[in-house]
């Protein structure tokens, strides 16, 4: 590693407040997602048997063990379910709980023990003849469709500015995520457009309070159909939707410095207009992973302005090439000016990967190198790892880390 390098870092470092940056931190468990305390009790519940379950999904042989061993609390929650299922005790929209919690992956797990299948079964049947409080139990086909979608639709009025007869189009032909997946591959069926929609009414404070965050922008042009048509494809589910508000609310609270920095020459136009594109993307159109990859970036690039001026950032999200099929870009360029010249990668550290961190950075270093780090040597710059803010790396492997003059990766600490 260069002097200059090591000089950086041990200056990140020593320094205790790199910047005054916050963001939003909202853990995974089950009941801390913005909105949980407003849910009522039937849609607790069937959170709780989904979390009960989830472990169990996609272990094969280990998923009846997993799920024999949670029986005693299963089966009191299954019975508790199929009390809520009185007639004429649930409206339409509520009943959609259920039948979110019936598509999933969880829900499927039960089929694993003998004594459960009965009551999963009893569940189903109960559910598909389950005679509700506002639709009559004489409609059927189209008009009890276009029932079921009106009552949908007078939930979402009033966060989503569209008209009824467009929400109707939209429904009638979503396309359908299997679970797990980020693309969609094929039309959903009405069961699945039912349980997107449970999902939805779960996430109503989040895409509520993303609304708000993201009108505030001065960096993209909010619309929320993006948002609205990731929840209802089963392409954003809660924690996704999770993740974009941290990520709307995080760029919020940087944008005066960015826009700052912006002003003062640090950011020249054509970054600047490339970071305003690619936030125009991954965040209007609710790409959750990306969009969470947008803010750490922009928390890095602003960083490495604050604490060395003389860095200038002159390329973000820039390609690199497009030979393998697709696009291979660079996370952000600076010009060092008597430094040099860095093409800057972000790179998570997984917990897993802690106590061989210098391992794992160095063959993570010596992939980007391939795809990045030669490409962009033709040009001048060095390649260098930046580890999102706040890191921990255990101090043995920081000095493996630091004494390796073949790799380079800075460290940030707010």
């Amino acid at each position: 590693m260069d002097r200059y390098t090591k000089t950086f870092v041990e200056e990140e470092r020593k320094e205790k407040d790199v910047s005054t940056q916050e963001t939003t931190s909202l853990s995974s468990d089950s009941d801390s997602f913005p909105g949980y305390d407003k849910l009522s009790k039937l849609t607790k519940l069937t959170l709780e048997l989904e979390s009960l379950l989830n472990d169990a999904v996609n272990k094969k042989t280990e998923t009846t063990k997993i799920v024999s061993s949670k029986r005693s609390k299963i089966e009191p929650l299954l019975e508790t379910l199929l009390e809520c299922m009185q007639p004429k005790s649930l409206t339409y929209v509520e009943s959609l709980q259920i039948r979110r919690l019936t598509n999933t992956l969880e829900f499927d797990t039960l089929d694993s023990v003998q004594s459960l299948k009965p009551k999963k079964k009893k569940i189903l049947t109960t559910l598909k003849n389950l005679e509700l409080k506002d639709i009559s139990s004489k409609l059927e086909g189209e008009k009890l469709q276009s029932k079921q979608i009106e009552l949908m639709y007078a939930e979402i009025k009033d966060i989503w500015p569209i008209q009824i007869k467009e929400f109707a189009e939209l429904v009638k032909n979503l396309k359908f995520a299997r679970h797990g997946e980020t693309k969609v591959s094929g039309k959903a069926t009405w069961d699945q457009v039912e349980g997107c929609f449970g999902e939805l009414m779960i996430c109503c404070t989040m895409v509520q309070m993303i609304d708000q965050e993201a009108n505030k922008s001065k960096l993209y042009k909010w619309t929320l159909e993006g948002l609205m048509i990731q929840i209802l494809q089963n392409t954003a589910r809660r924690y996704k939707v999770k993740t974009i508000l941290e990520a709307v609310t995080g760029i919020n609270e940087l944008c005066p410095l960015l826009l700052s920095q912006y002003e003062k020459k640090f950011i020249t136009e054509d970054a600047f207009t490339s970071i305003k594109q690619c936030l125009q993307y991954h965040i209007v159109e609710a790409v959750s992973d990306k969009a969470k990859e947008q803010f750490r970036q922009l928390q890095i690039l602003t960083c490495v302005i604050q604490q060395h001026p003389e860095f200038v950032c002159v390329g973000y999200e820039e390609l690199v090439s497009n030979t393998s099929g697709s696009n291979i870009c660079a996370d952000i360029l600076f010009d060092g000016g008597n430094a040099g010249k860095f093409v800057i990668e972000i790179e998570g550290l997984p917990d897993k990967e802690q106590k061989n961190a210098y391992t794992y950075l160095k063959g993570r270093y010596e992939k980007k190198m391939q795809t990045i780090g030669t490409p962009m040597s033709k040009k001048g710059y060095k390649l260098v790892l930046v580890l999102p803010l706040d890191t921990e790396v255990p101090e043995e492997q920081w000095k493996l880390i630091q004494k390796d003059d073949s790799i380079q990766v800075w460290l940030f600490k707010k």
